[in-house]
């Protein structure tokens, strides 16, 4: 794990942006991934002054659809009460209407 640590940068969103993600917006390509991302979410802005405008791939949305029917499938290995199931949850969620700009699609995220 040191190894790793050590051998692997480490970006906050500021440091990322002004190095990589701000050239995306300027049509560069192949600069944190392969390609140009499909699409941008736009953070609510909680952490700093105005939206983060974060890159998203298809690849990153197919990988998080995966995980998550993973992470669903996974409770049938606890012995969860069969009221557990009936609770009310809190899911949140993100805006699904996108807005096409510059050539990419974007929208709202929340967490």
């Amino acid at each position: 794990e040191e190894a790793f640590a050590e051998n692997t940068p480490y970006y906050d969103y500021n440091l990322i942006n002004d190095k990589y993600w701000k050239y995306l917006h300027e049509g560069e390509e192949n600069l944190t991934w392969p390609g140009n991302p499909e699409y941008f979410a736009l953070s609510s802005g909680t952490t700093g002054k105005t939206s983060k405008r974060i890159p998203v791939t298809e690849a990153m949305l197919e990988a998080i659809r995966k995980t998550g029917i993973k992470q669903v499938s996974a409770l049938a290995n606890f012995d969860l009460p069969a009221d557990f199931f009936e609770k009310t949850i809190m899911m949140l969620g993100s805006s699904t209407k996108l807005k096409e700009k510059n050539g990419h699609l974007e929208g709202e995220i929340s967490g």
